[in-house]
C-alpha cells in the first residue's frame, strides 16, 4: 500500500487516499509519479485480450462492435472500431465553462485513472489518457462545477 509521503503512487482502483490526490493536485509536475499497479495492469491487459477476442470472434458486444443509445443496435464495421472508441473517449473529455485550476485538473484526473485501474472493461496498459497531467503534462480541464453527462 502508498504511503501520503511515497514519490510514487500506483493505483490498484481501491487503496488511492485523499491524500494521495493531494500530493499530486498540489505537487511538482511528475512528484509524485503516478503509475498502475502490477495488479491494475495484468487486470487491464486481461480486459484488453478479452476485448482483442470479442472481435476476433465477431461477437456482438455494446459499445465494442455497436454503437452507443440509440445506435446499440448498428454493427460498427471492423475498420471503424478504433475510431468509435476513440470519438466516445473524446466526447466524453470535453467541458464548458472556465477552465479548471492545475491541481482541480490533477485531482479529477487521479480520480479517473483510480476509476480505470478499478474497471479496466476496455482499456490498454499503454493507459488512458487520465495519466497526462499527473506526469507533469501540460493540460487544462473544464467543466461547470456540476457532473456531466457520460460514462461514469
Amino acid at each position: 500500500m502508498n504511503t501520503p509521503h511515497d514519490d510514487t503512487i500506483a493505483l490498484d482502483g481501491a487503496s488511492l487516499s485523499i491524500e494521495q490526490v493531494l500530493a499530486v493536485a498540489y505537487g511538482q509536475p511528475g512528484v509524485p509519479r503516478v503509475v498502475l499497479s502490477p495488479t491494475a495492469s495484468v487486470q487491464v491487459a486481461r480486459a484488453a485480450q478479452a476485448v482483442q477476442r470479442l472481435l476476433a470472434q465477431g461477437t456482438v458486444a455494446y459499445g465494442i462492435t455497436t454503437g452507443f443509445g440509440a445506435f446499440k443496435d448498428r454493427m460498427i464495421p471492423p475498420d471503424q472500431i478504433e475510431l468509435l472508441q476513440r470519438n466516445i473517449l473524446c466526447s466524453h473529455a470535453v467541458g464548458v465553462g472556465v477552465p479548471f485550476d492545475t491541481p482541480t485538473t490533477a485531482r479529477t484526473a487521479c480520480r479517473l485513472e483510480r476509476r480505470y485501474s478499478k474497471r479496466p472493461s476496455s482499456c490498454n496498459t499503454t493507459g488512458t489518457g487520465a495519466r497526462a497531467p499527473l506526469q507533469g503534462r501540460q493540460s487544462t480541464a473544464t467543466g461547470s462545477g456540476r457532473q456531466t453527462i457520460g460514462a461514469q
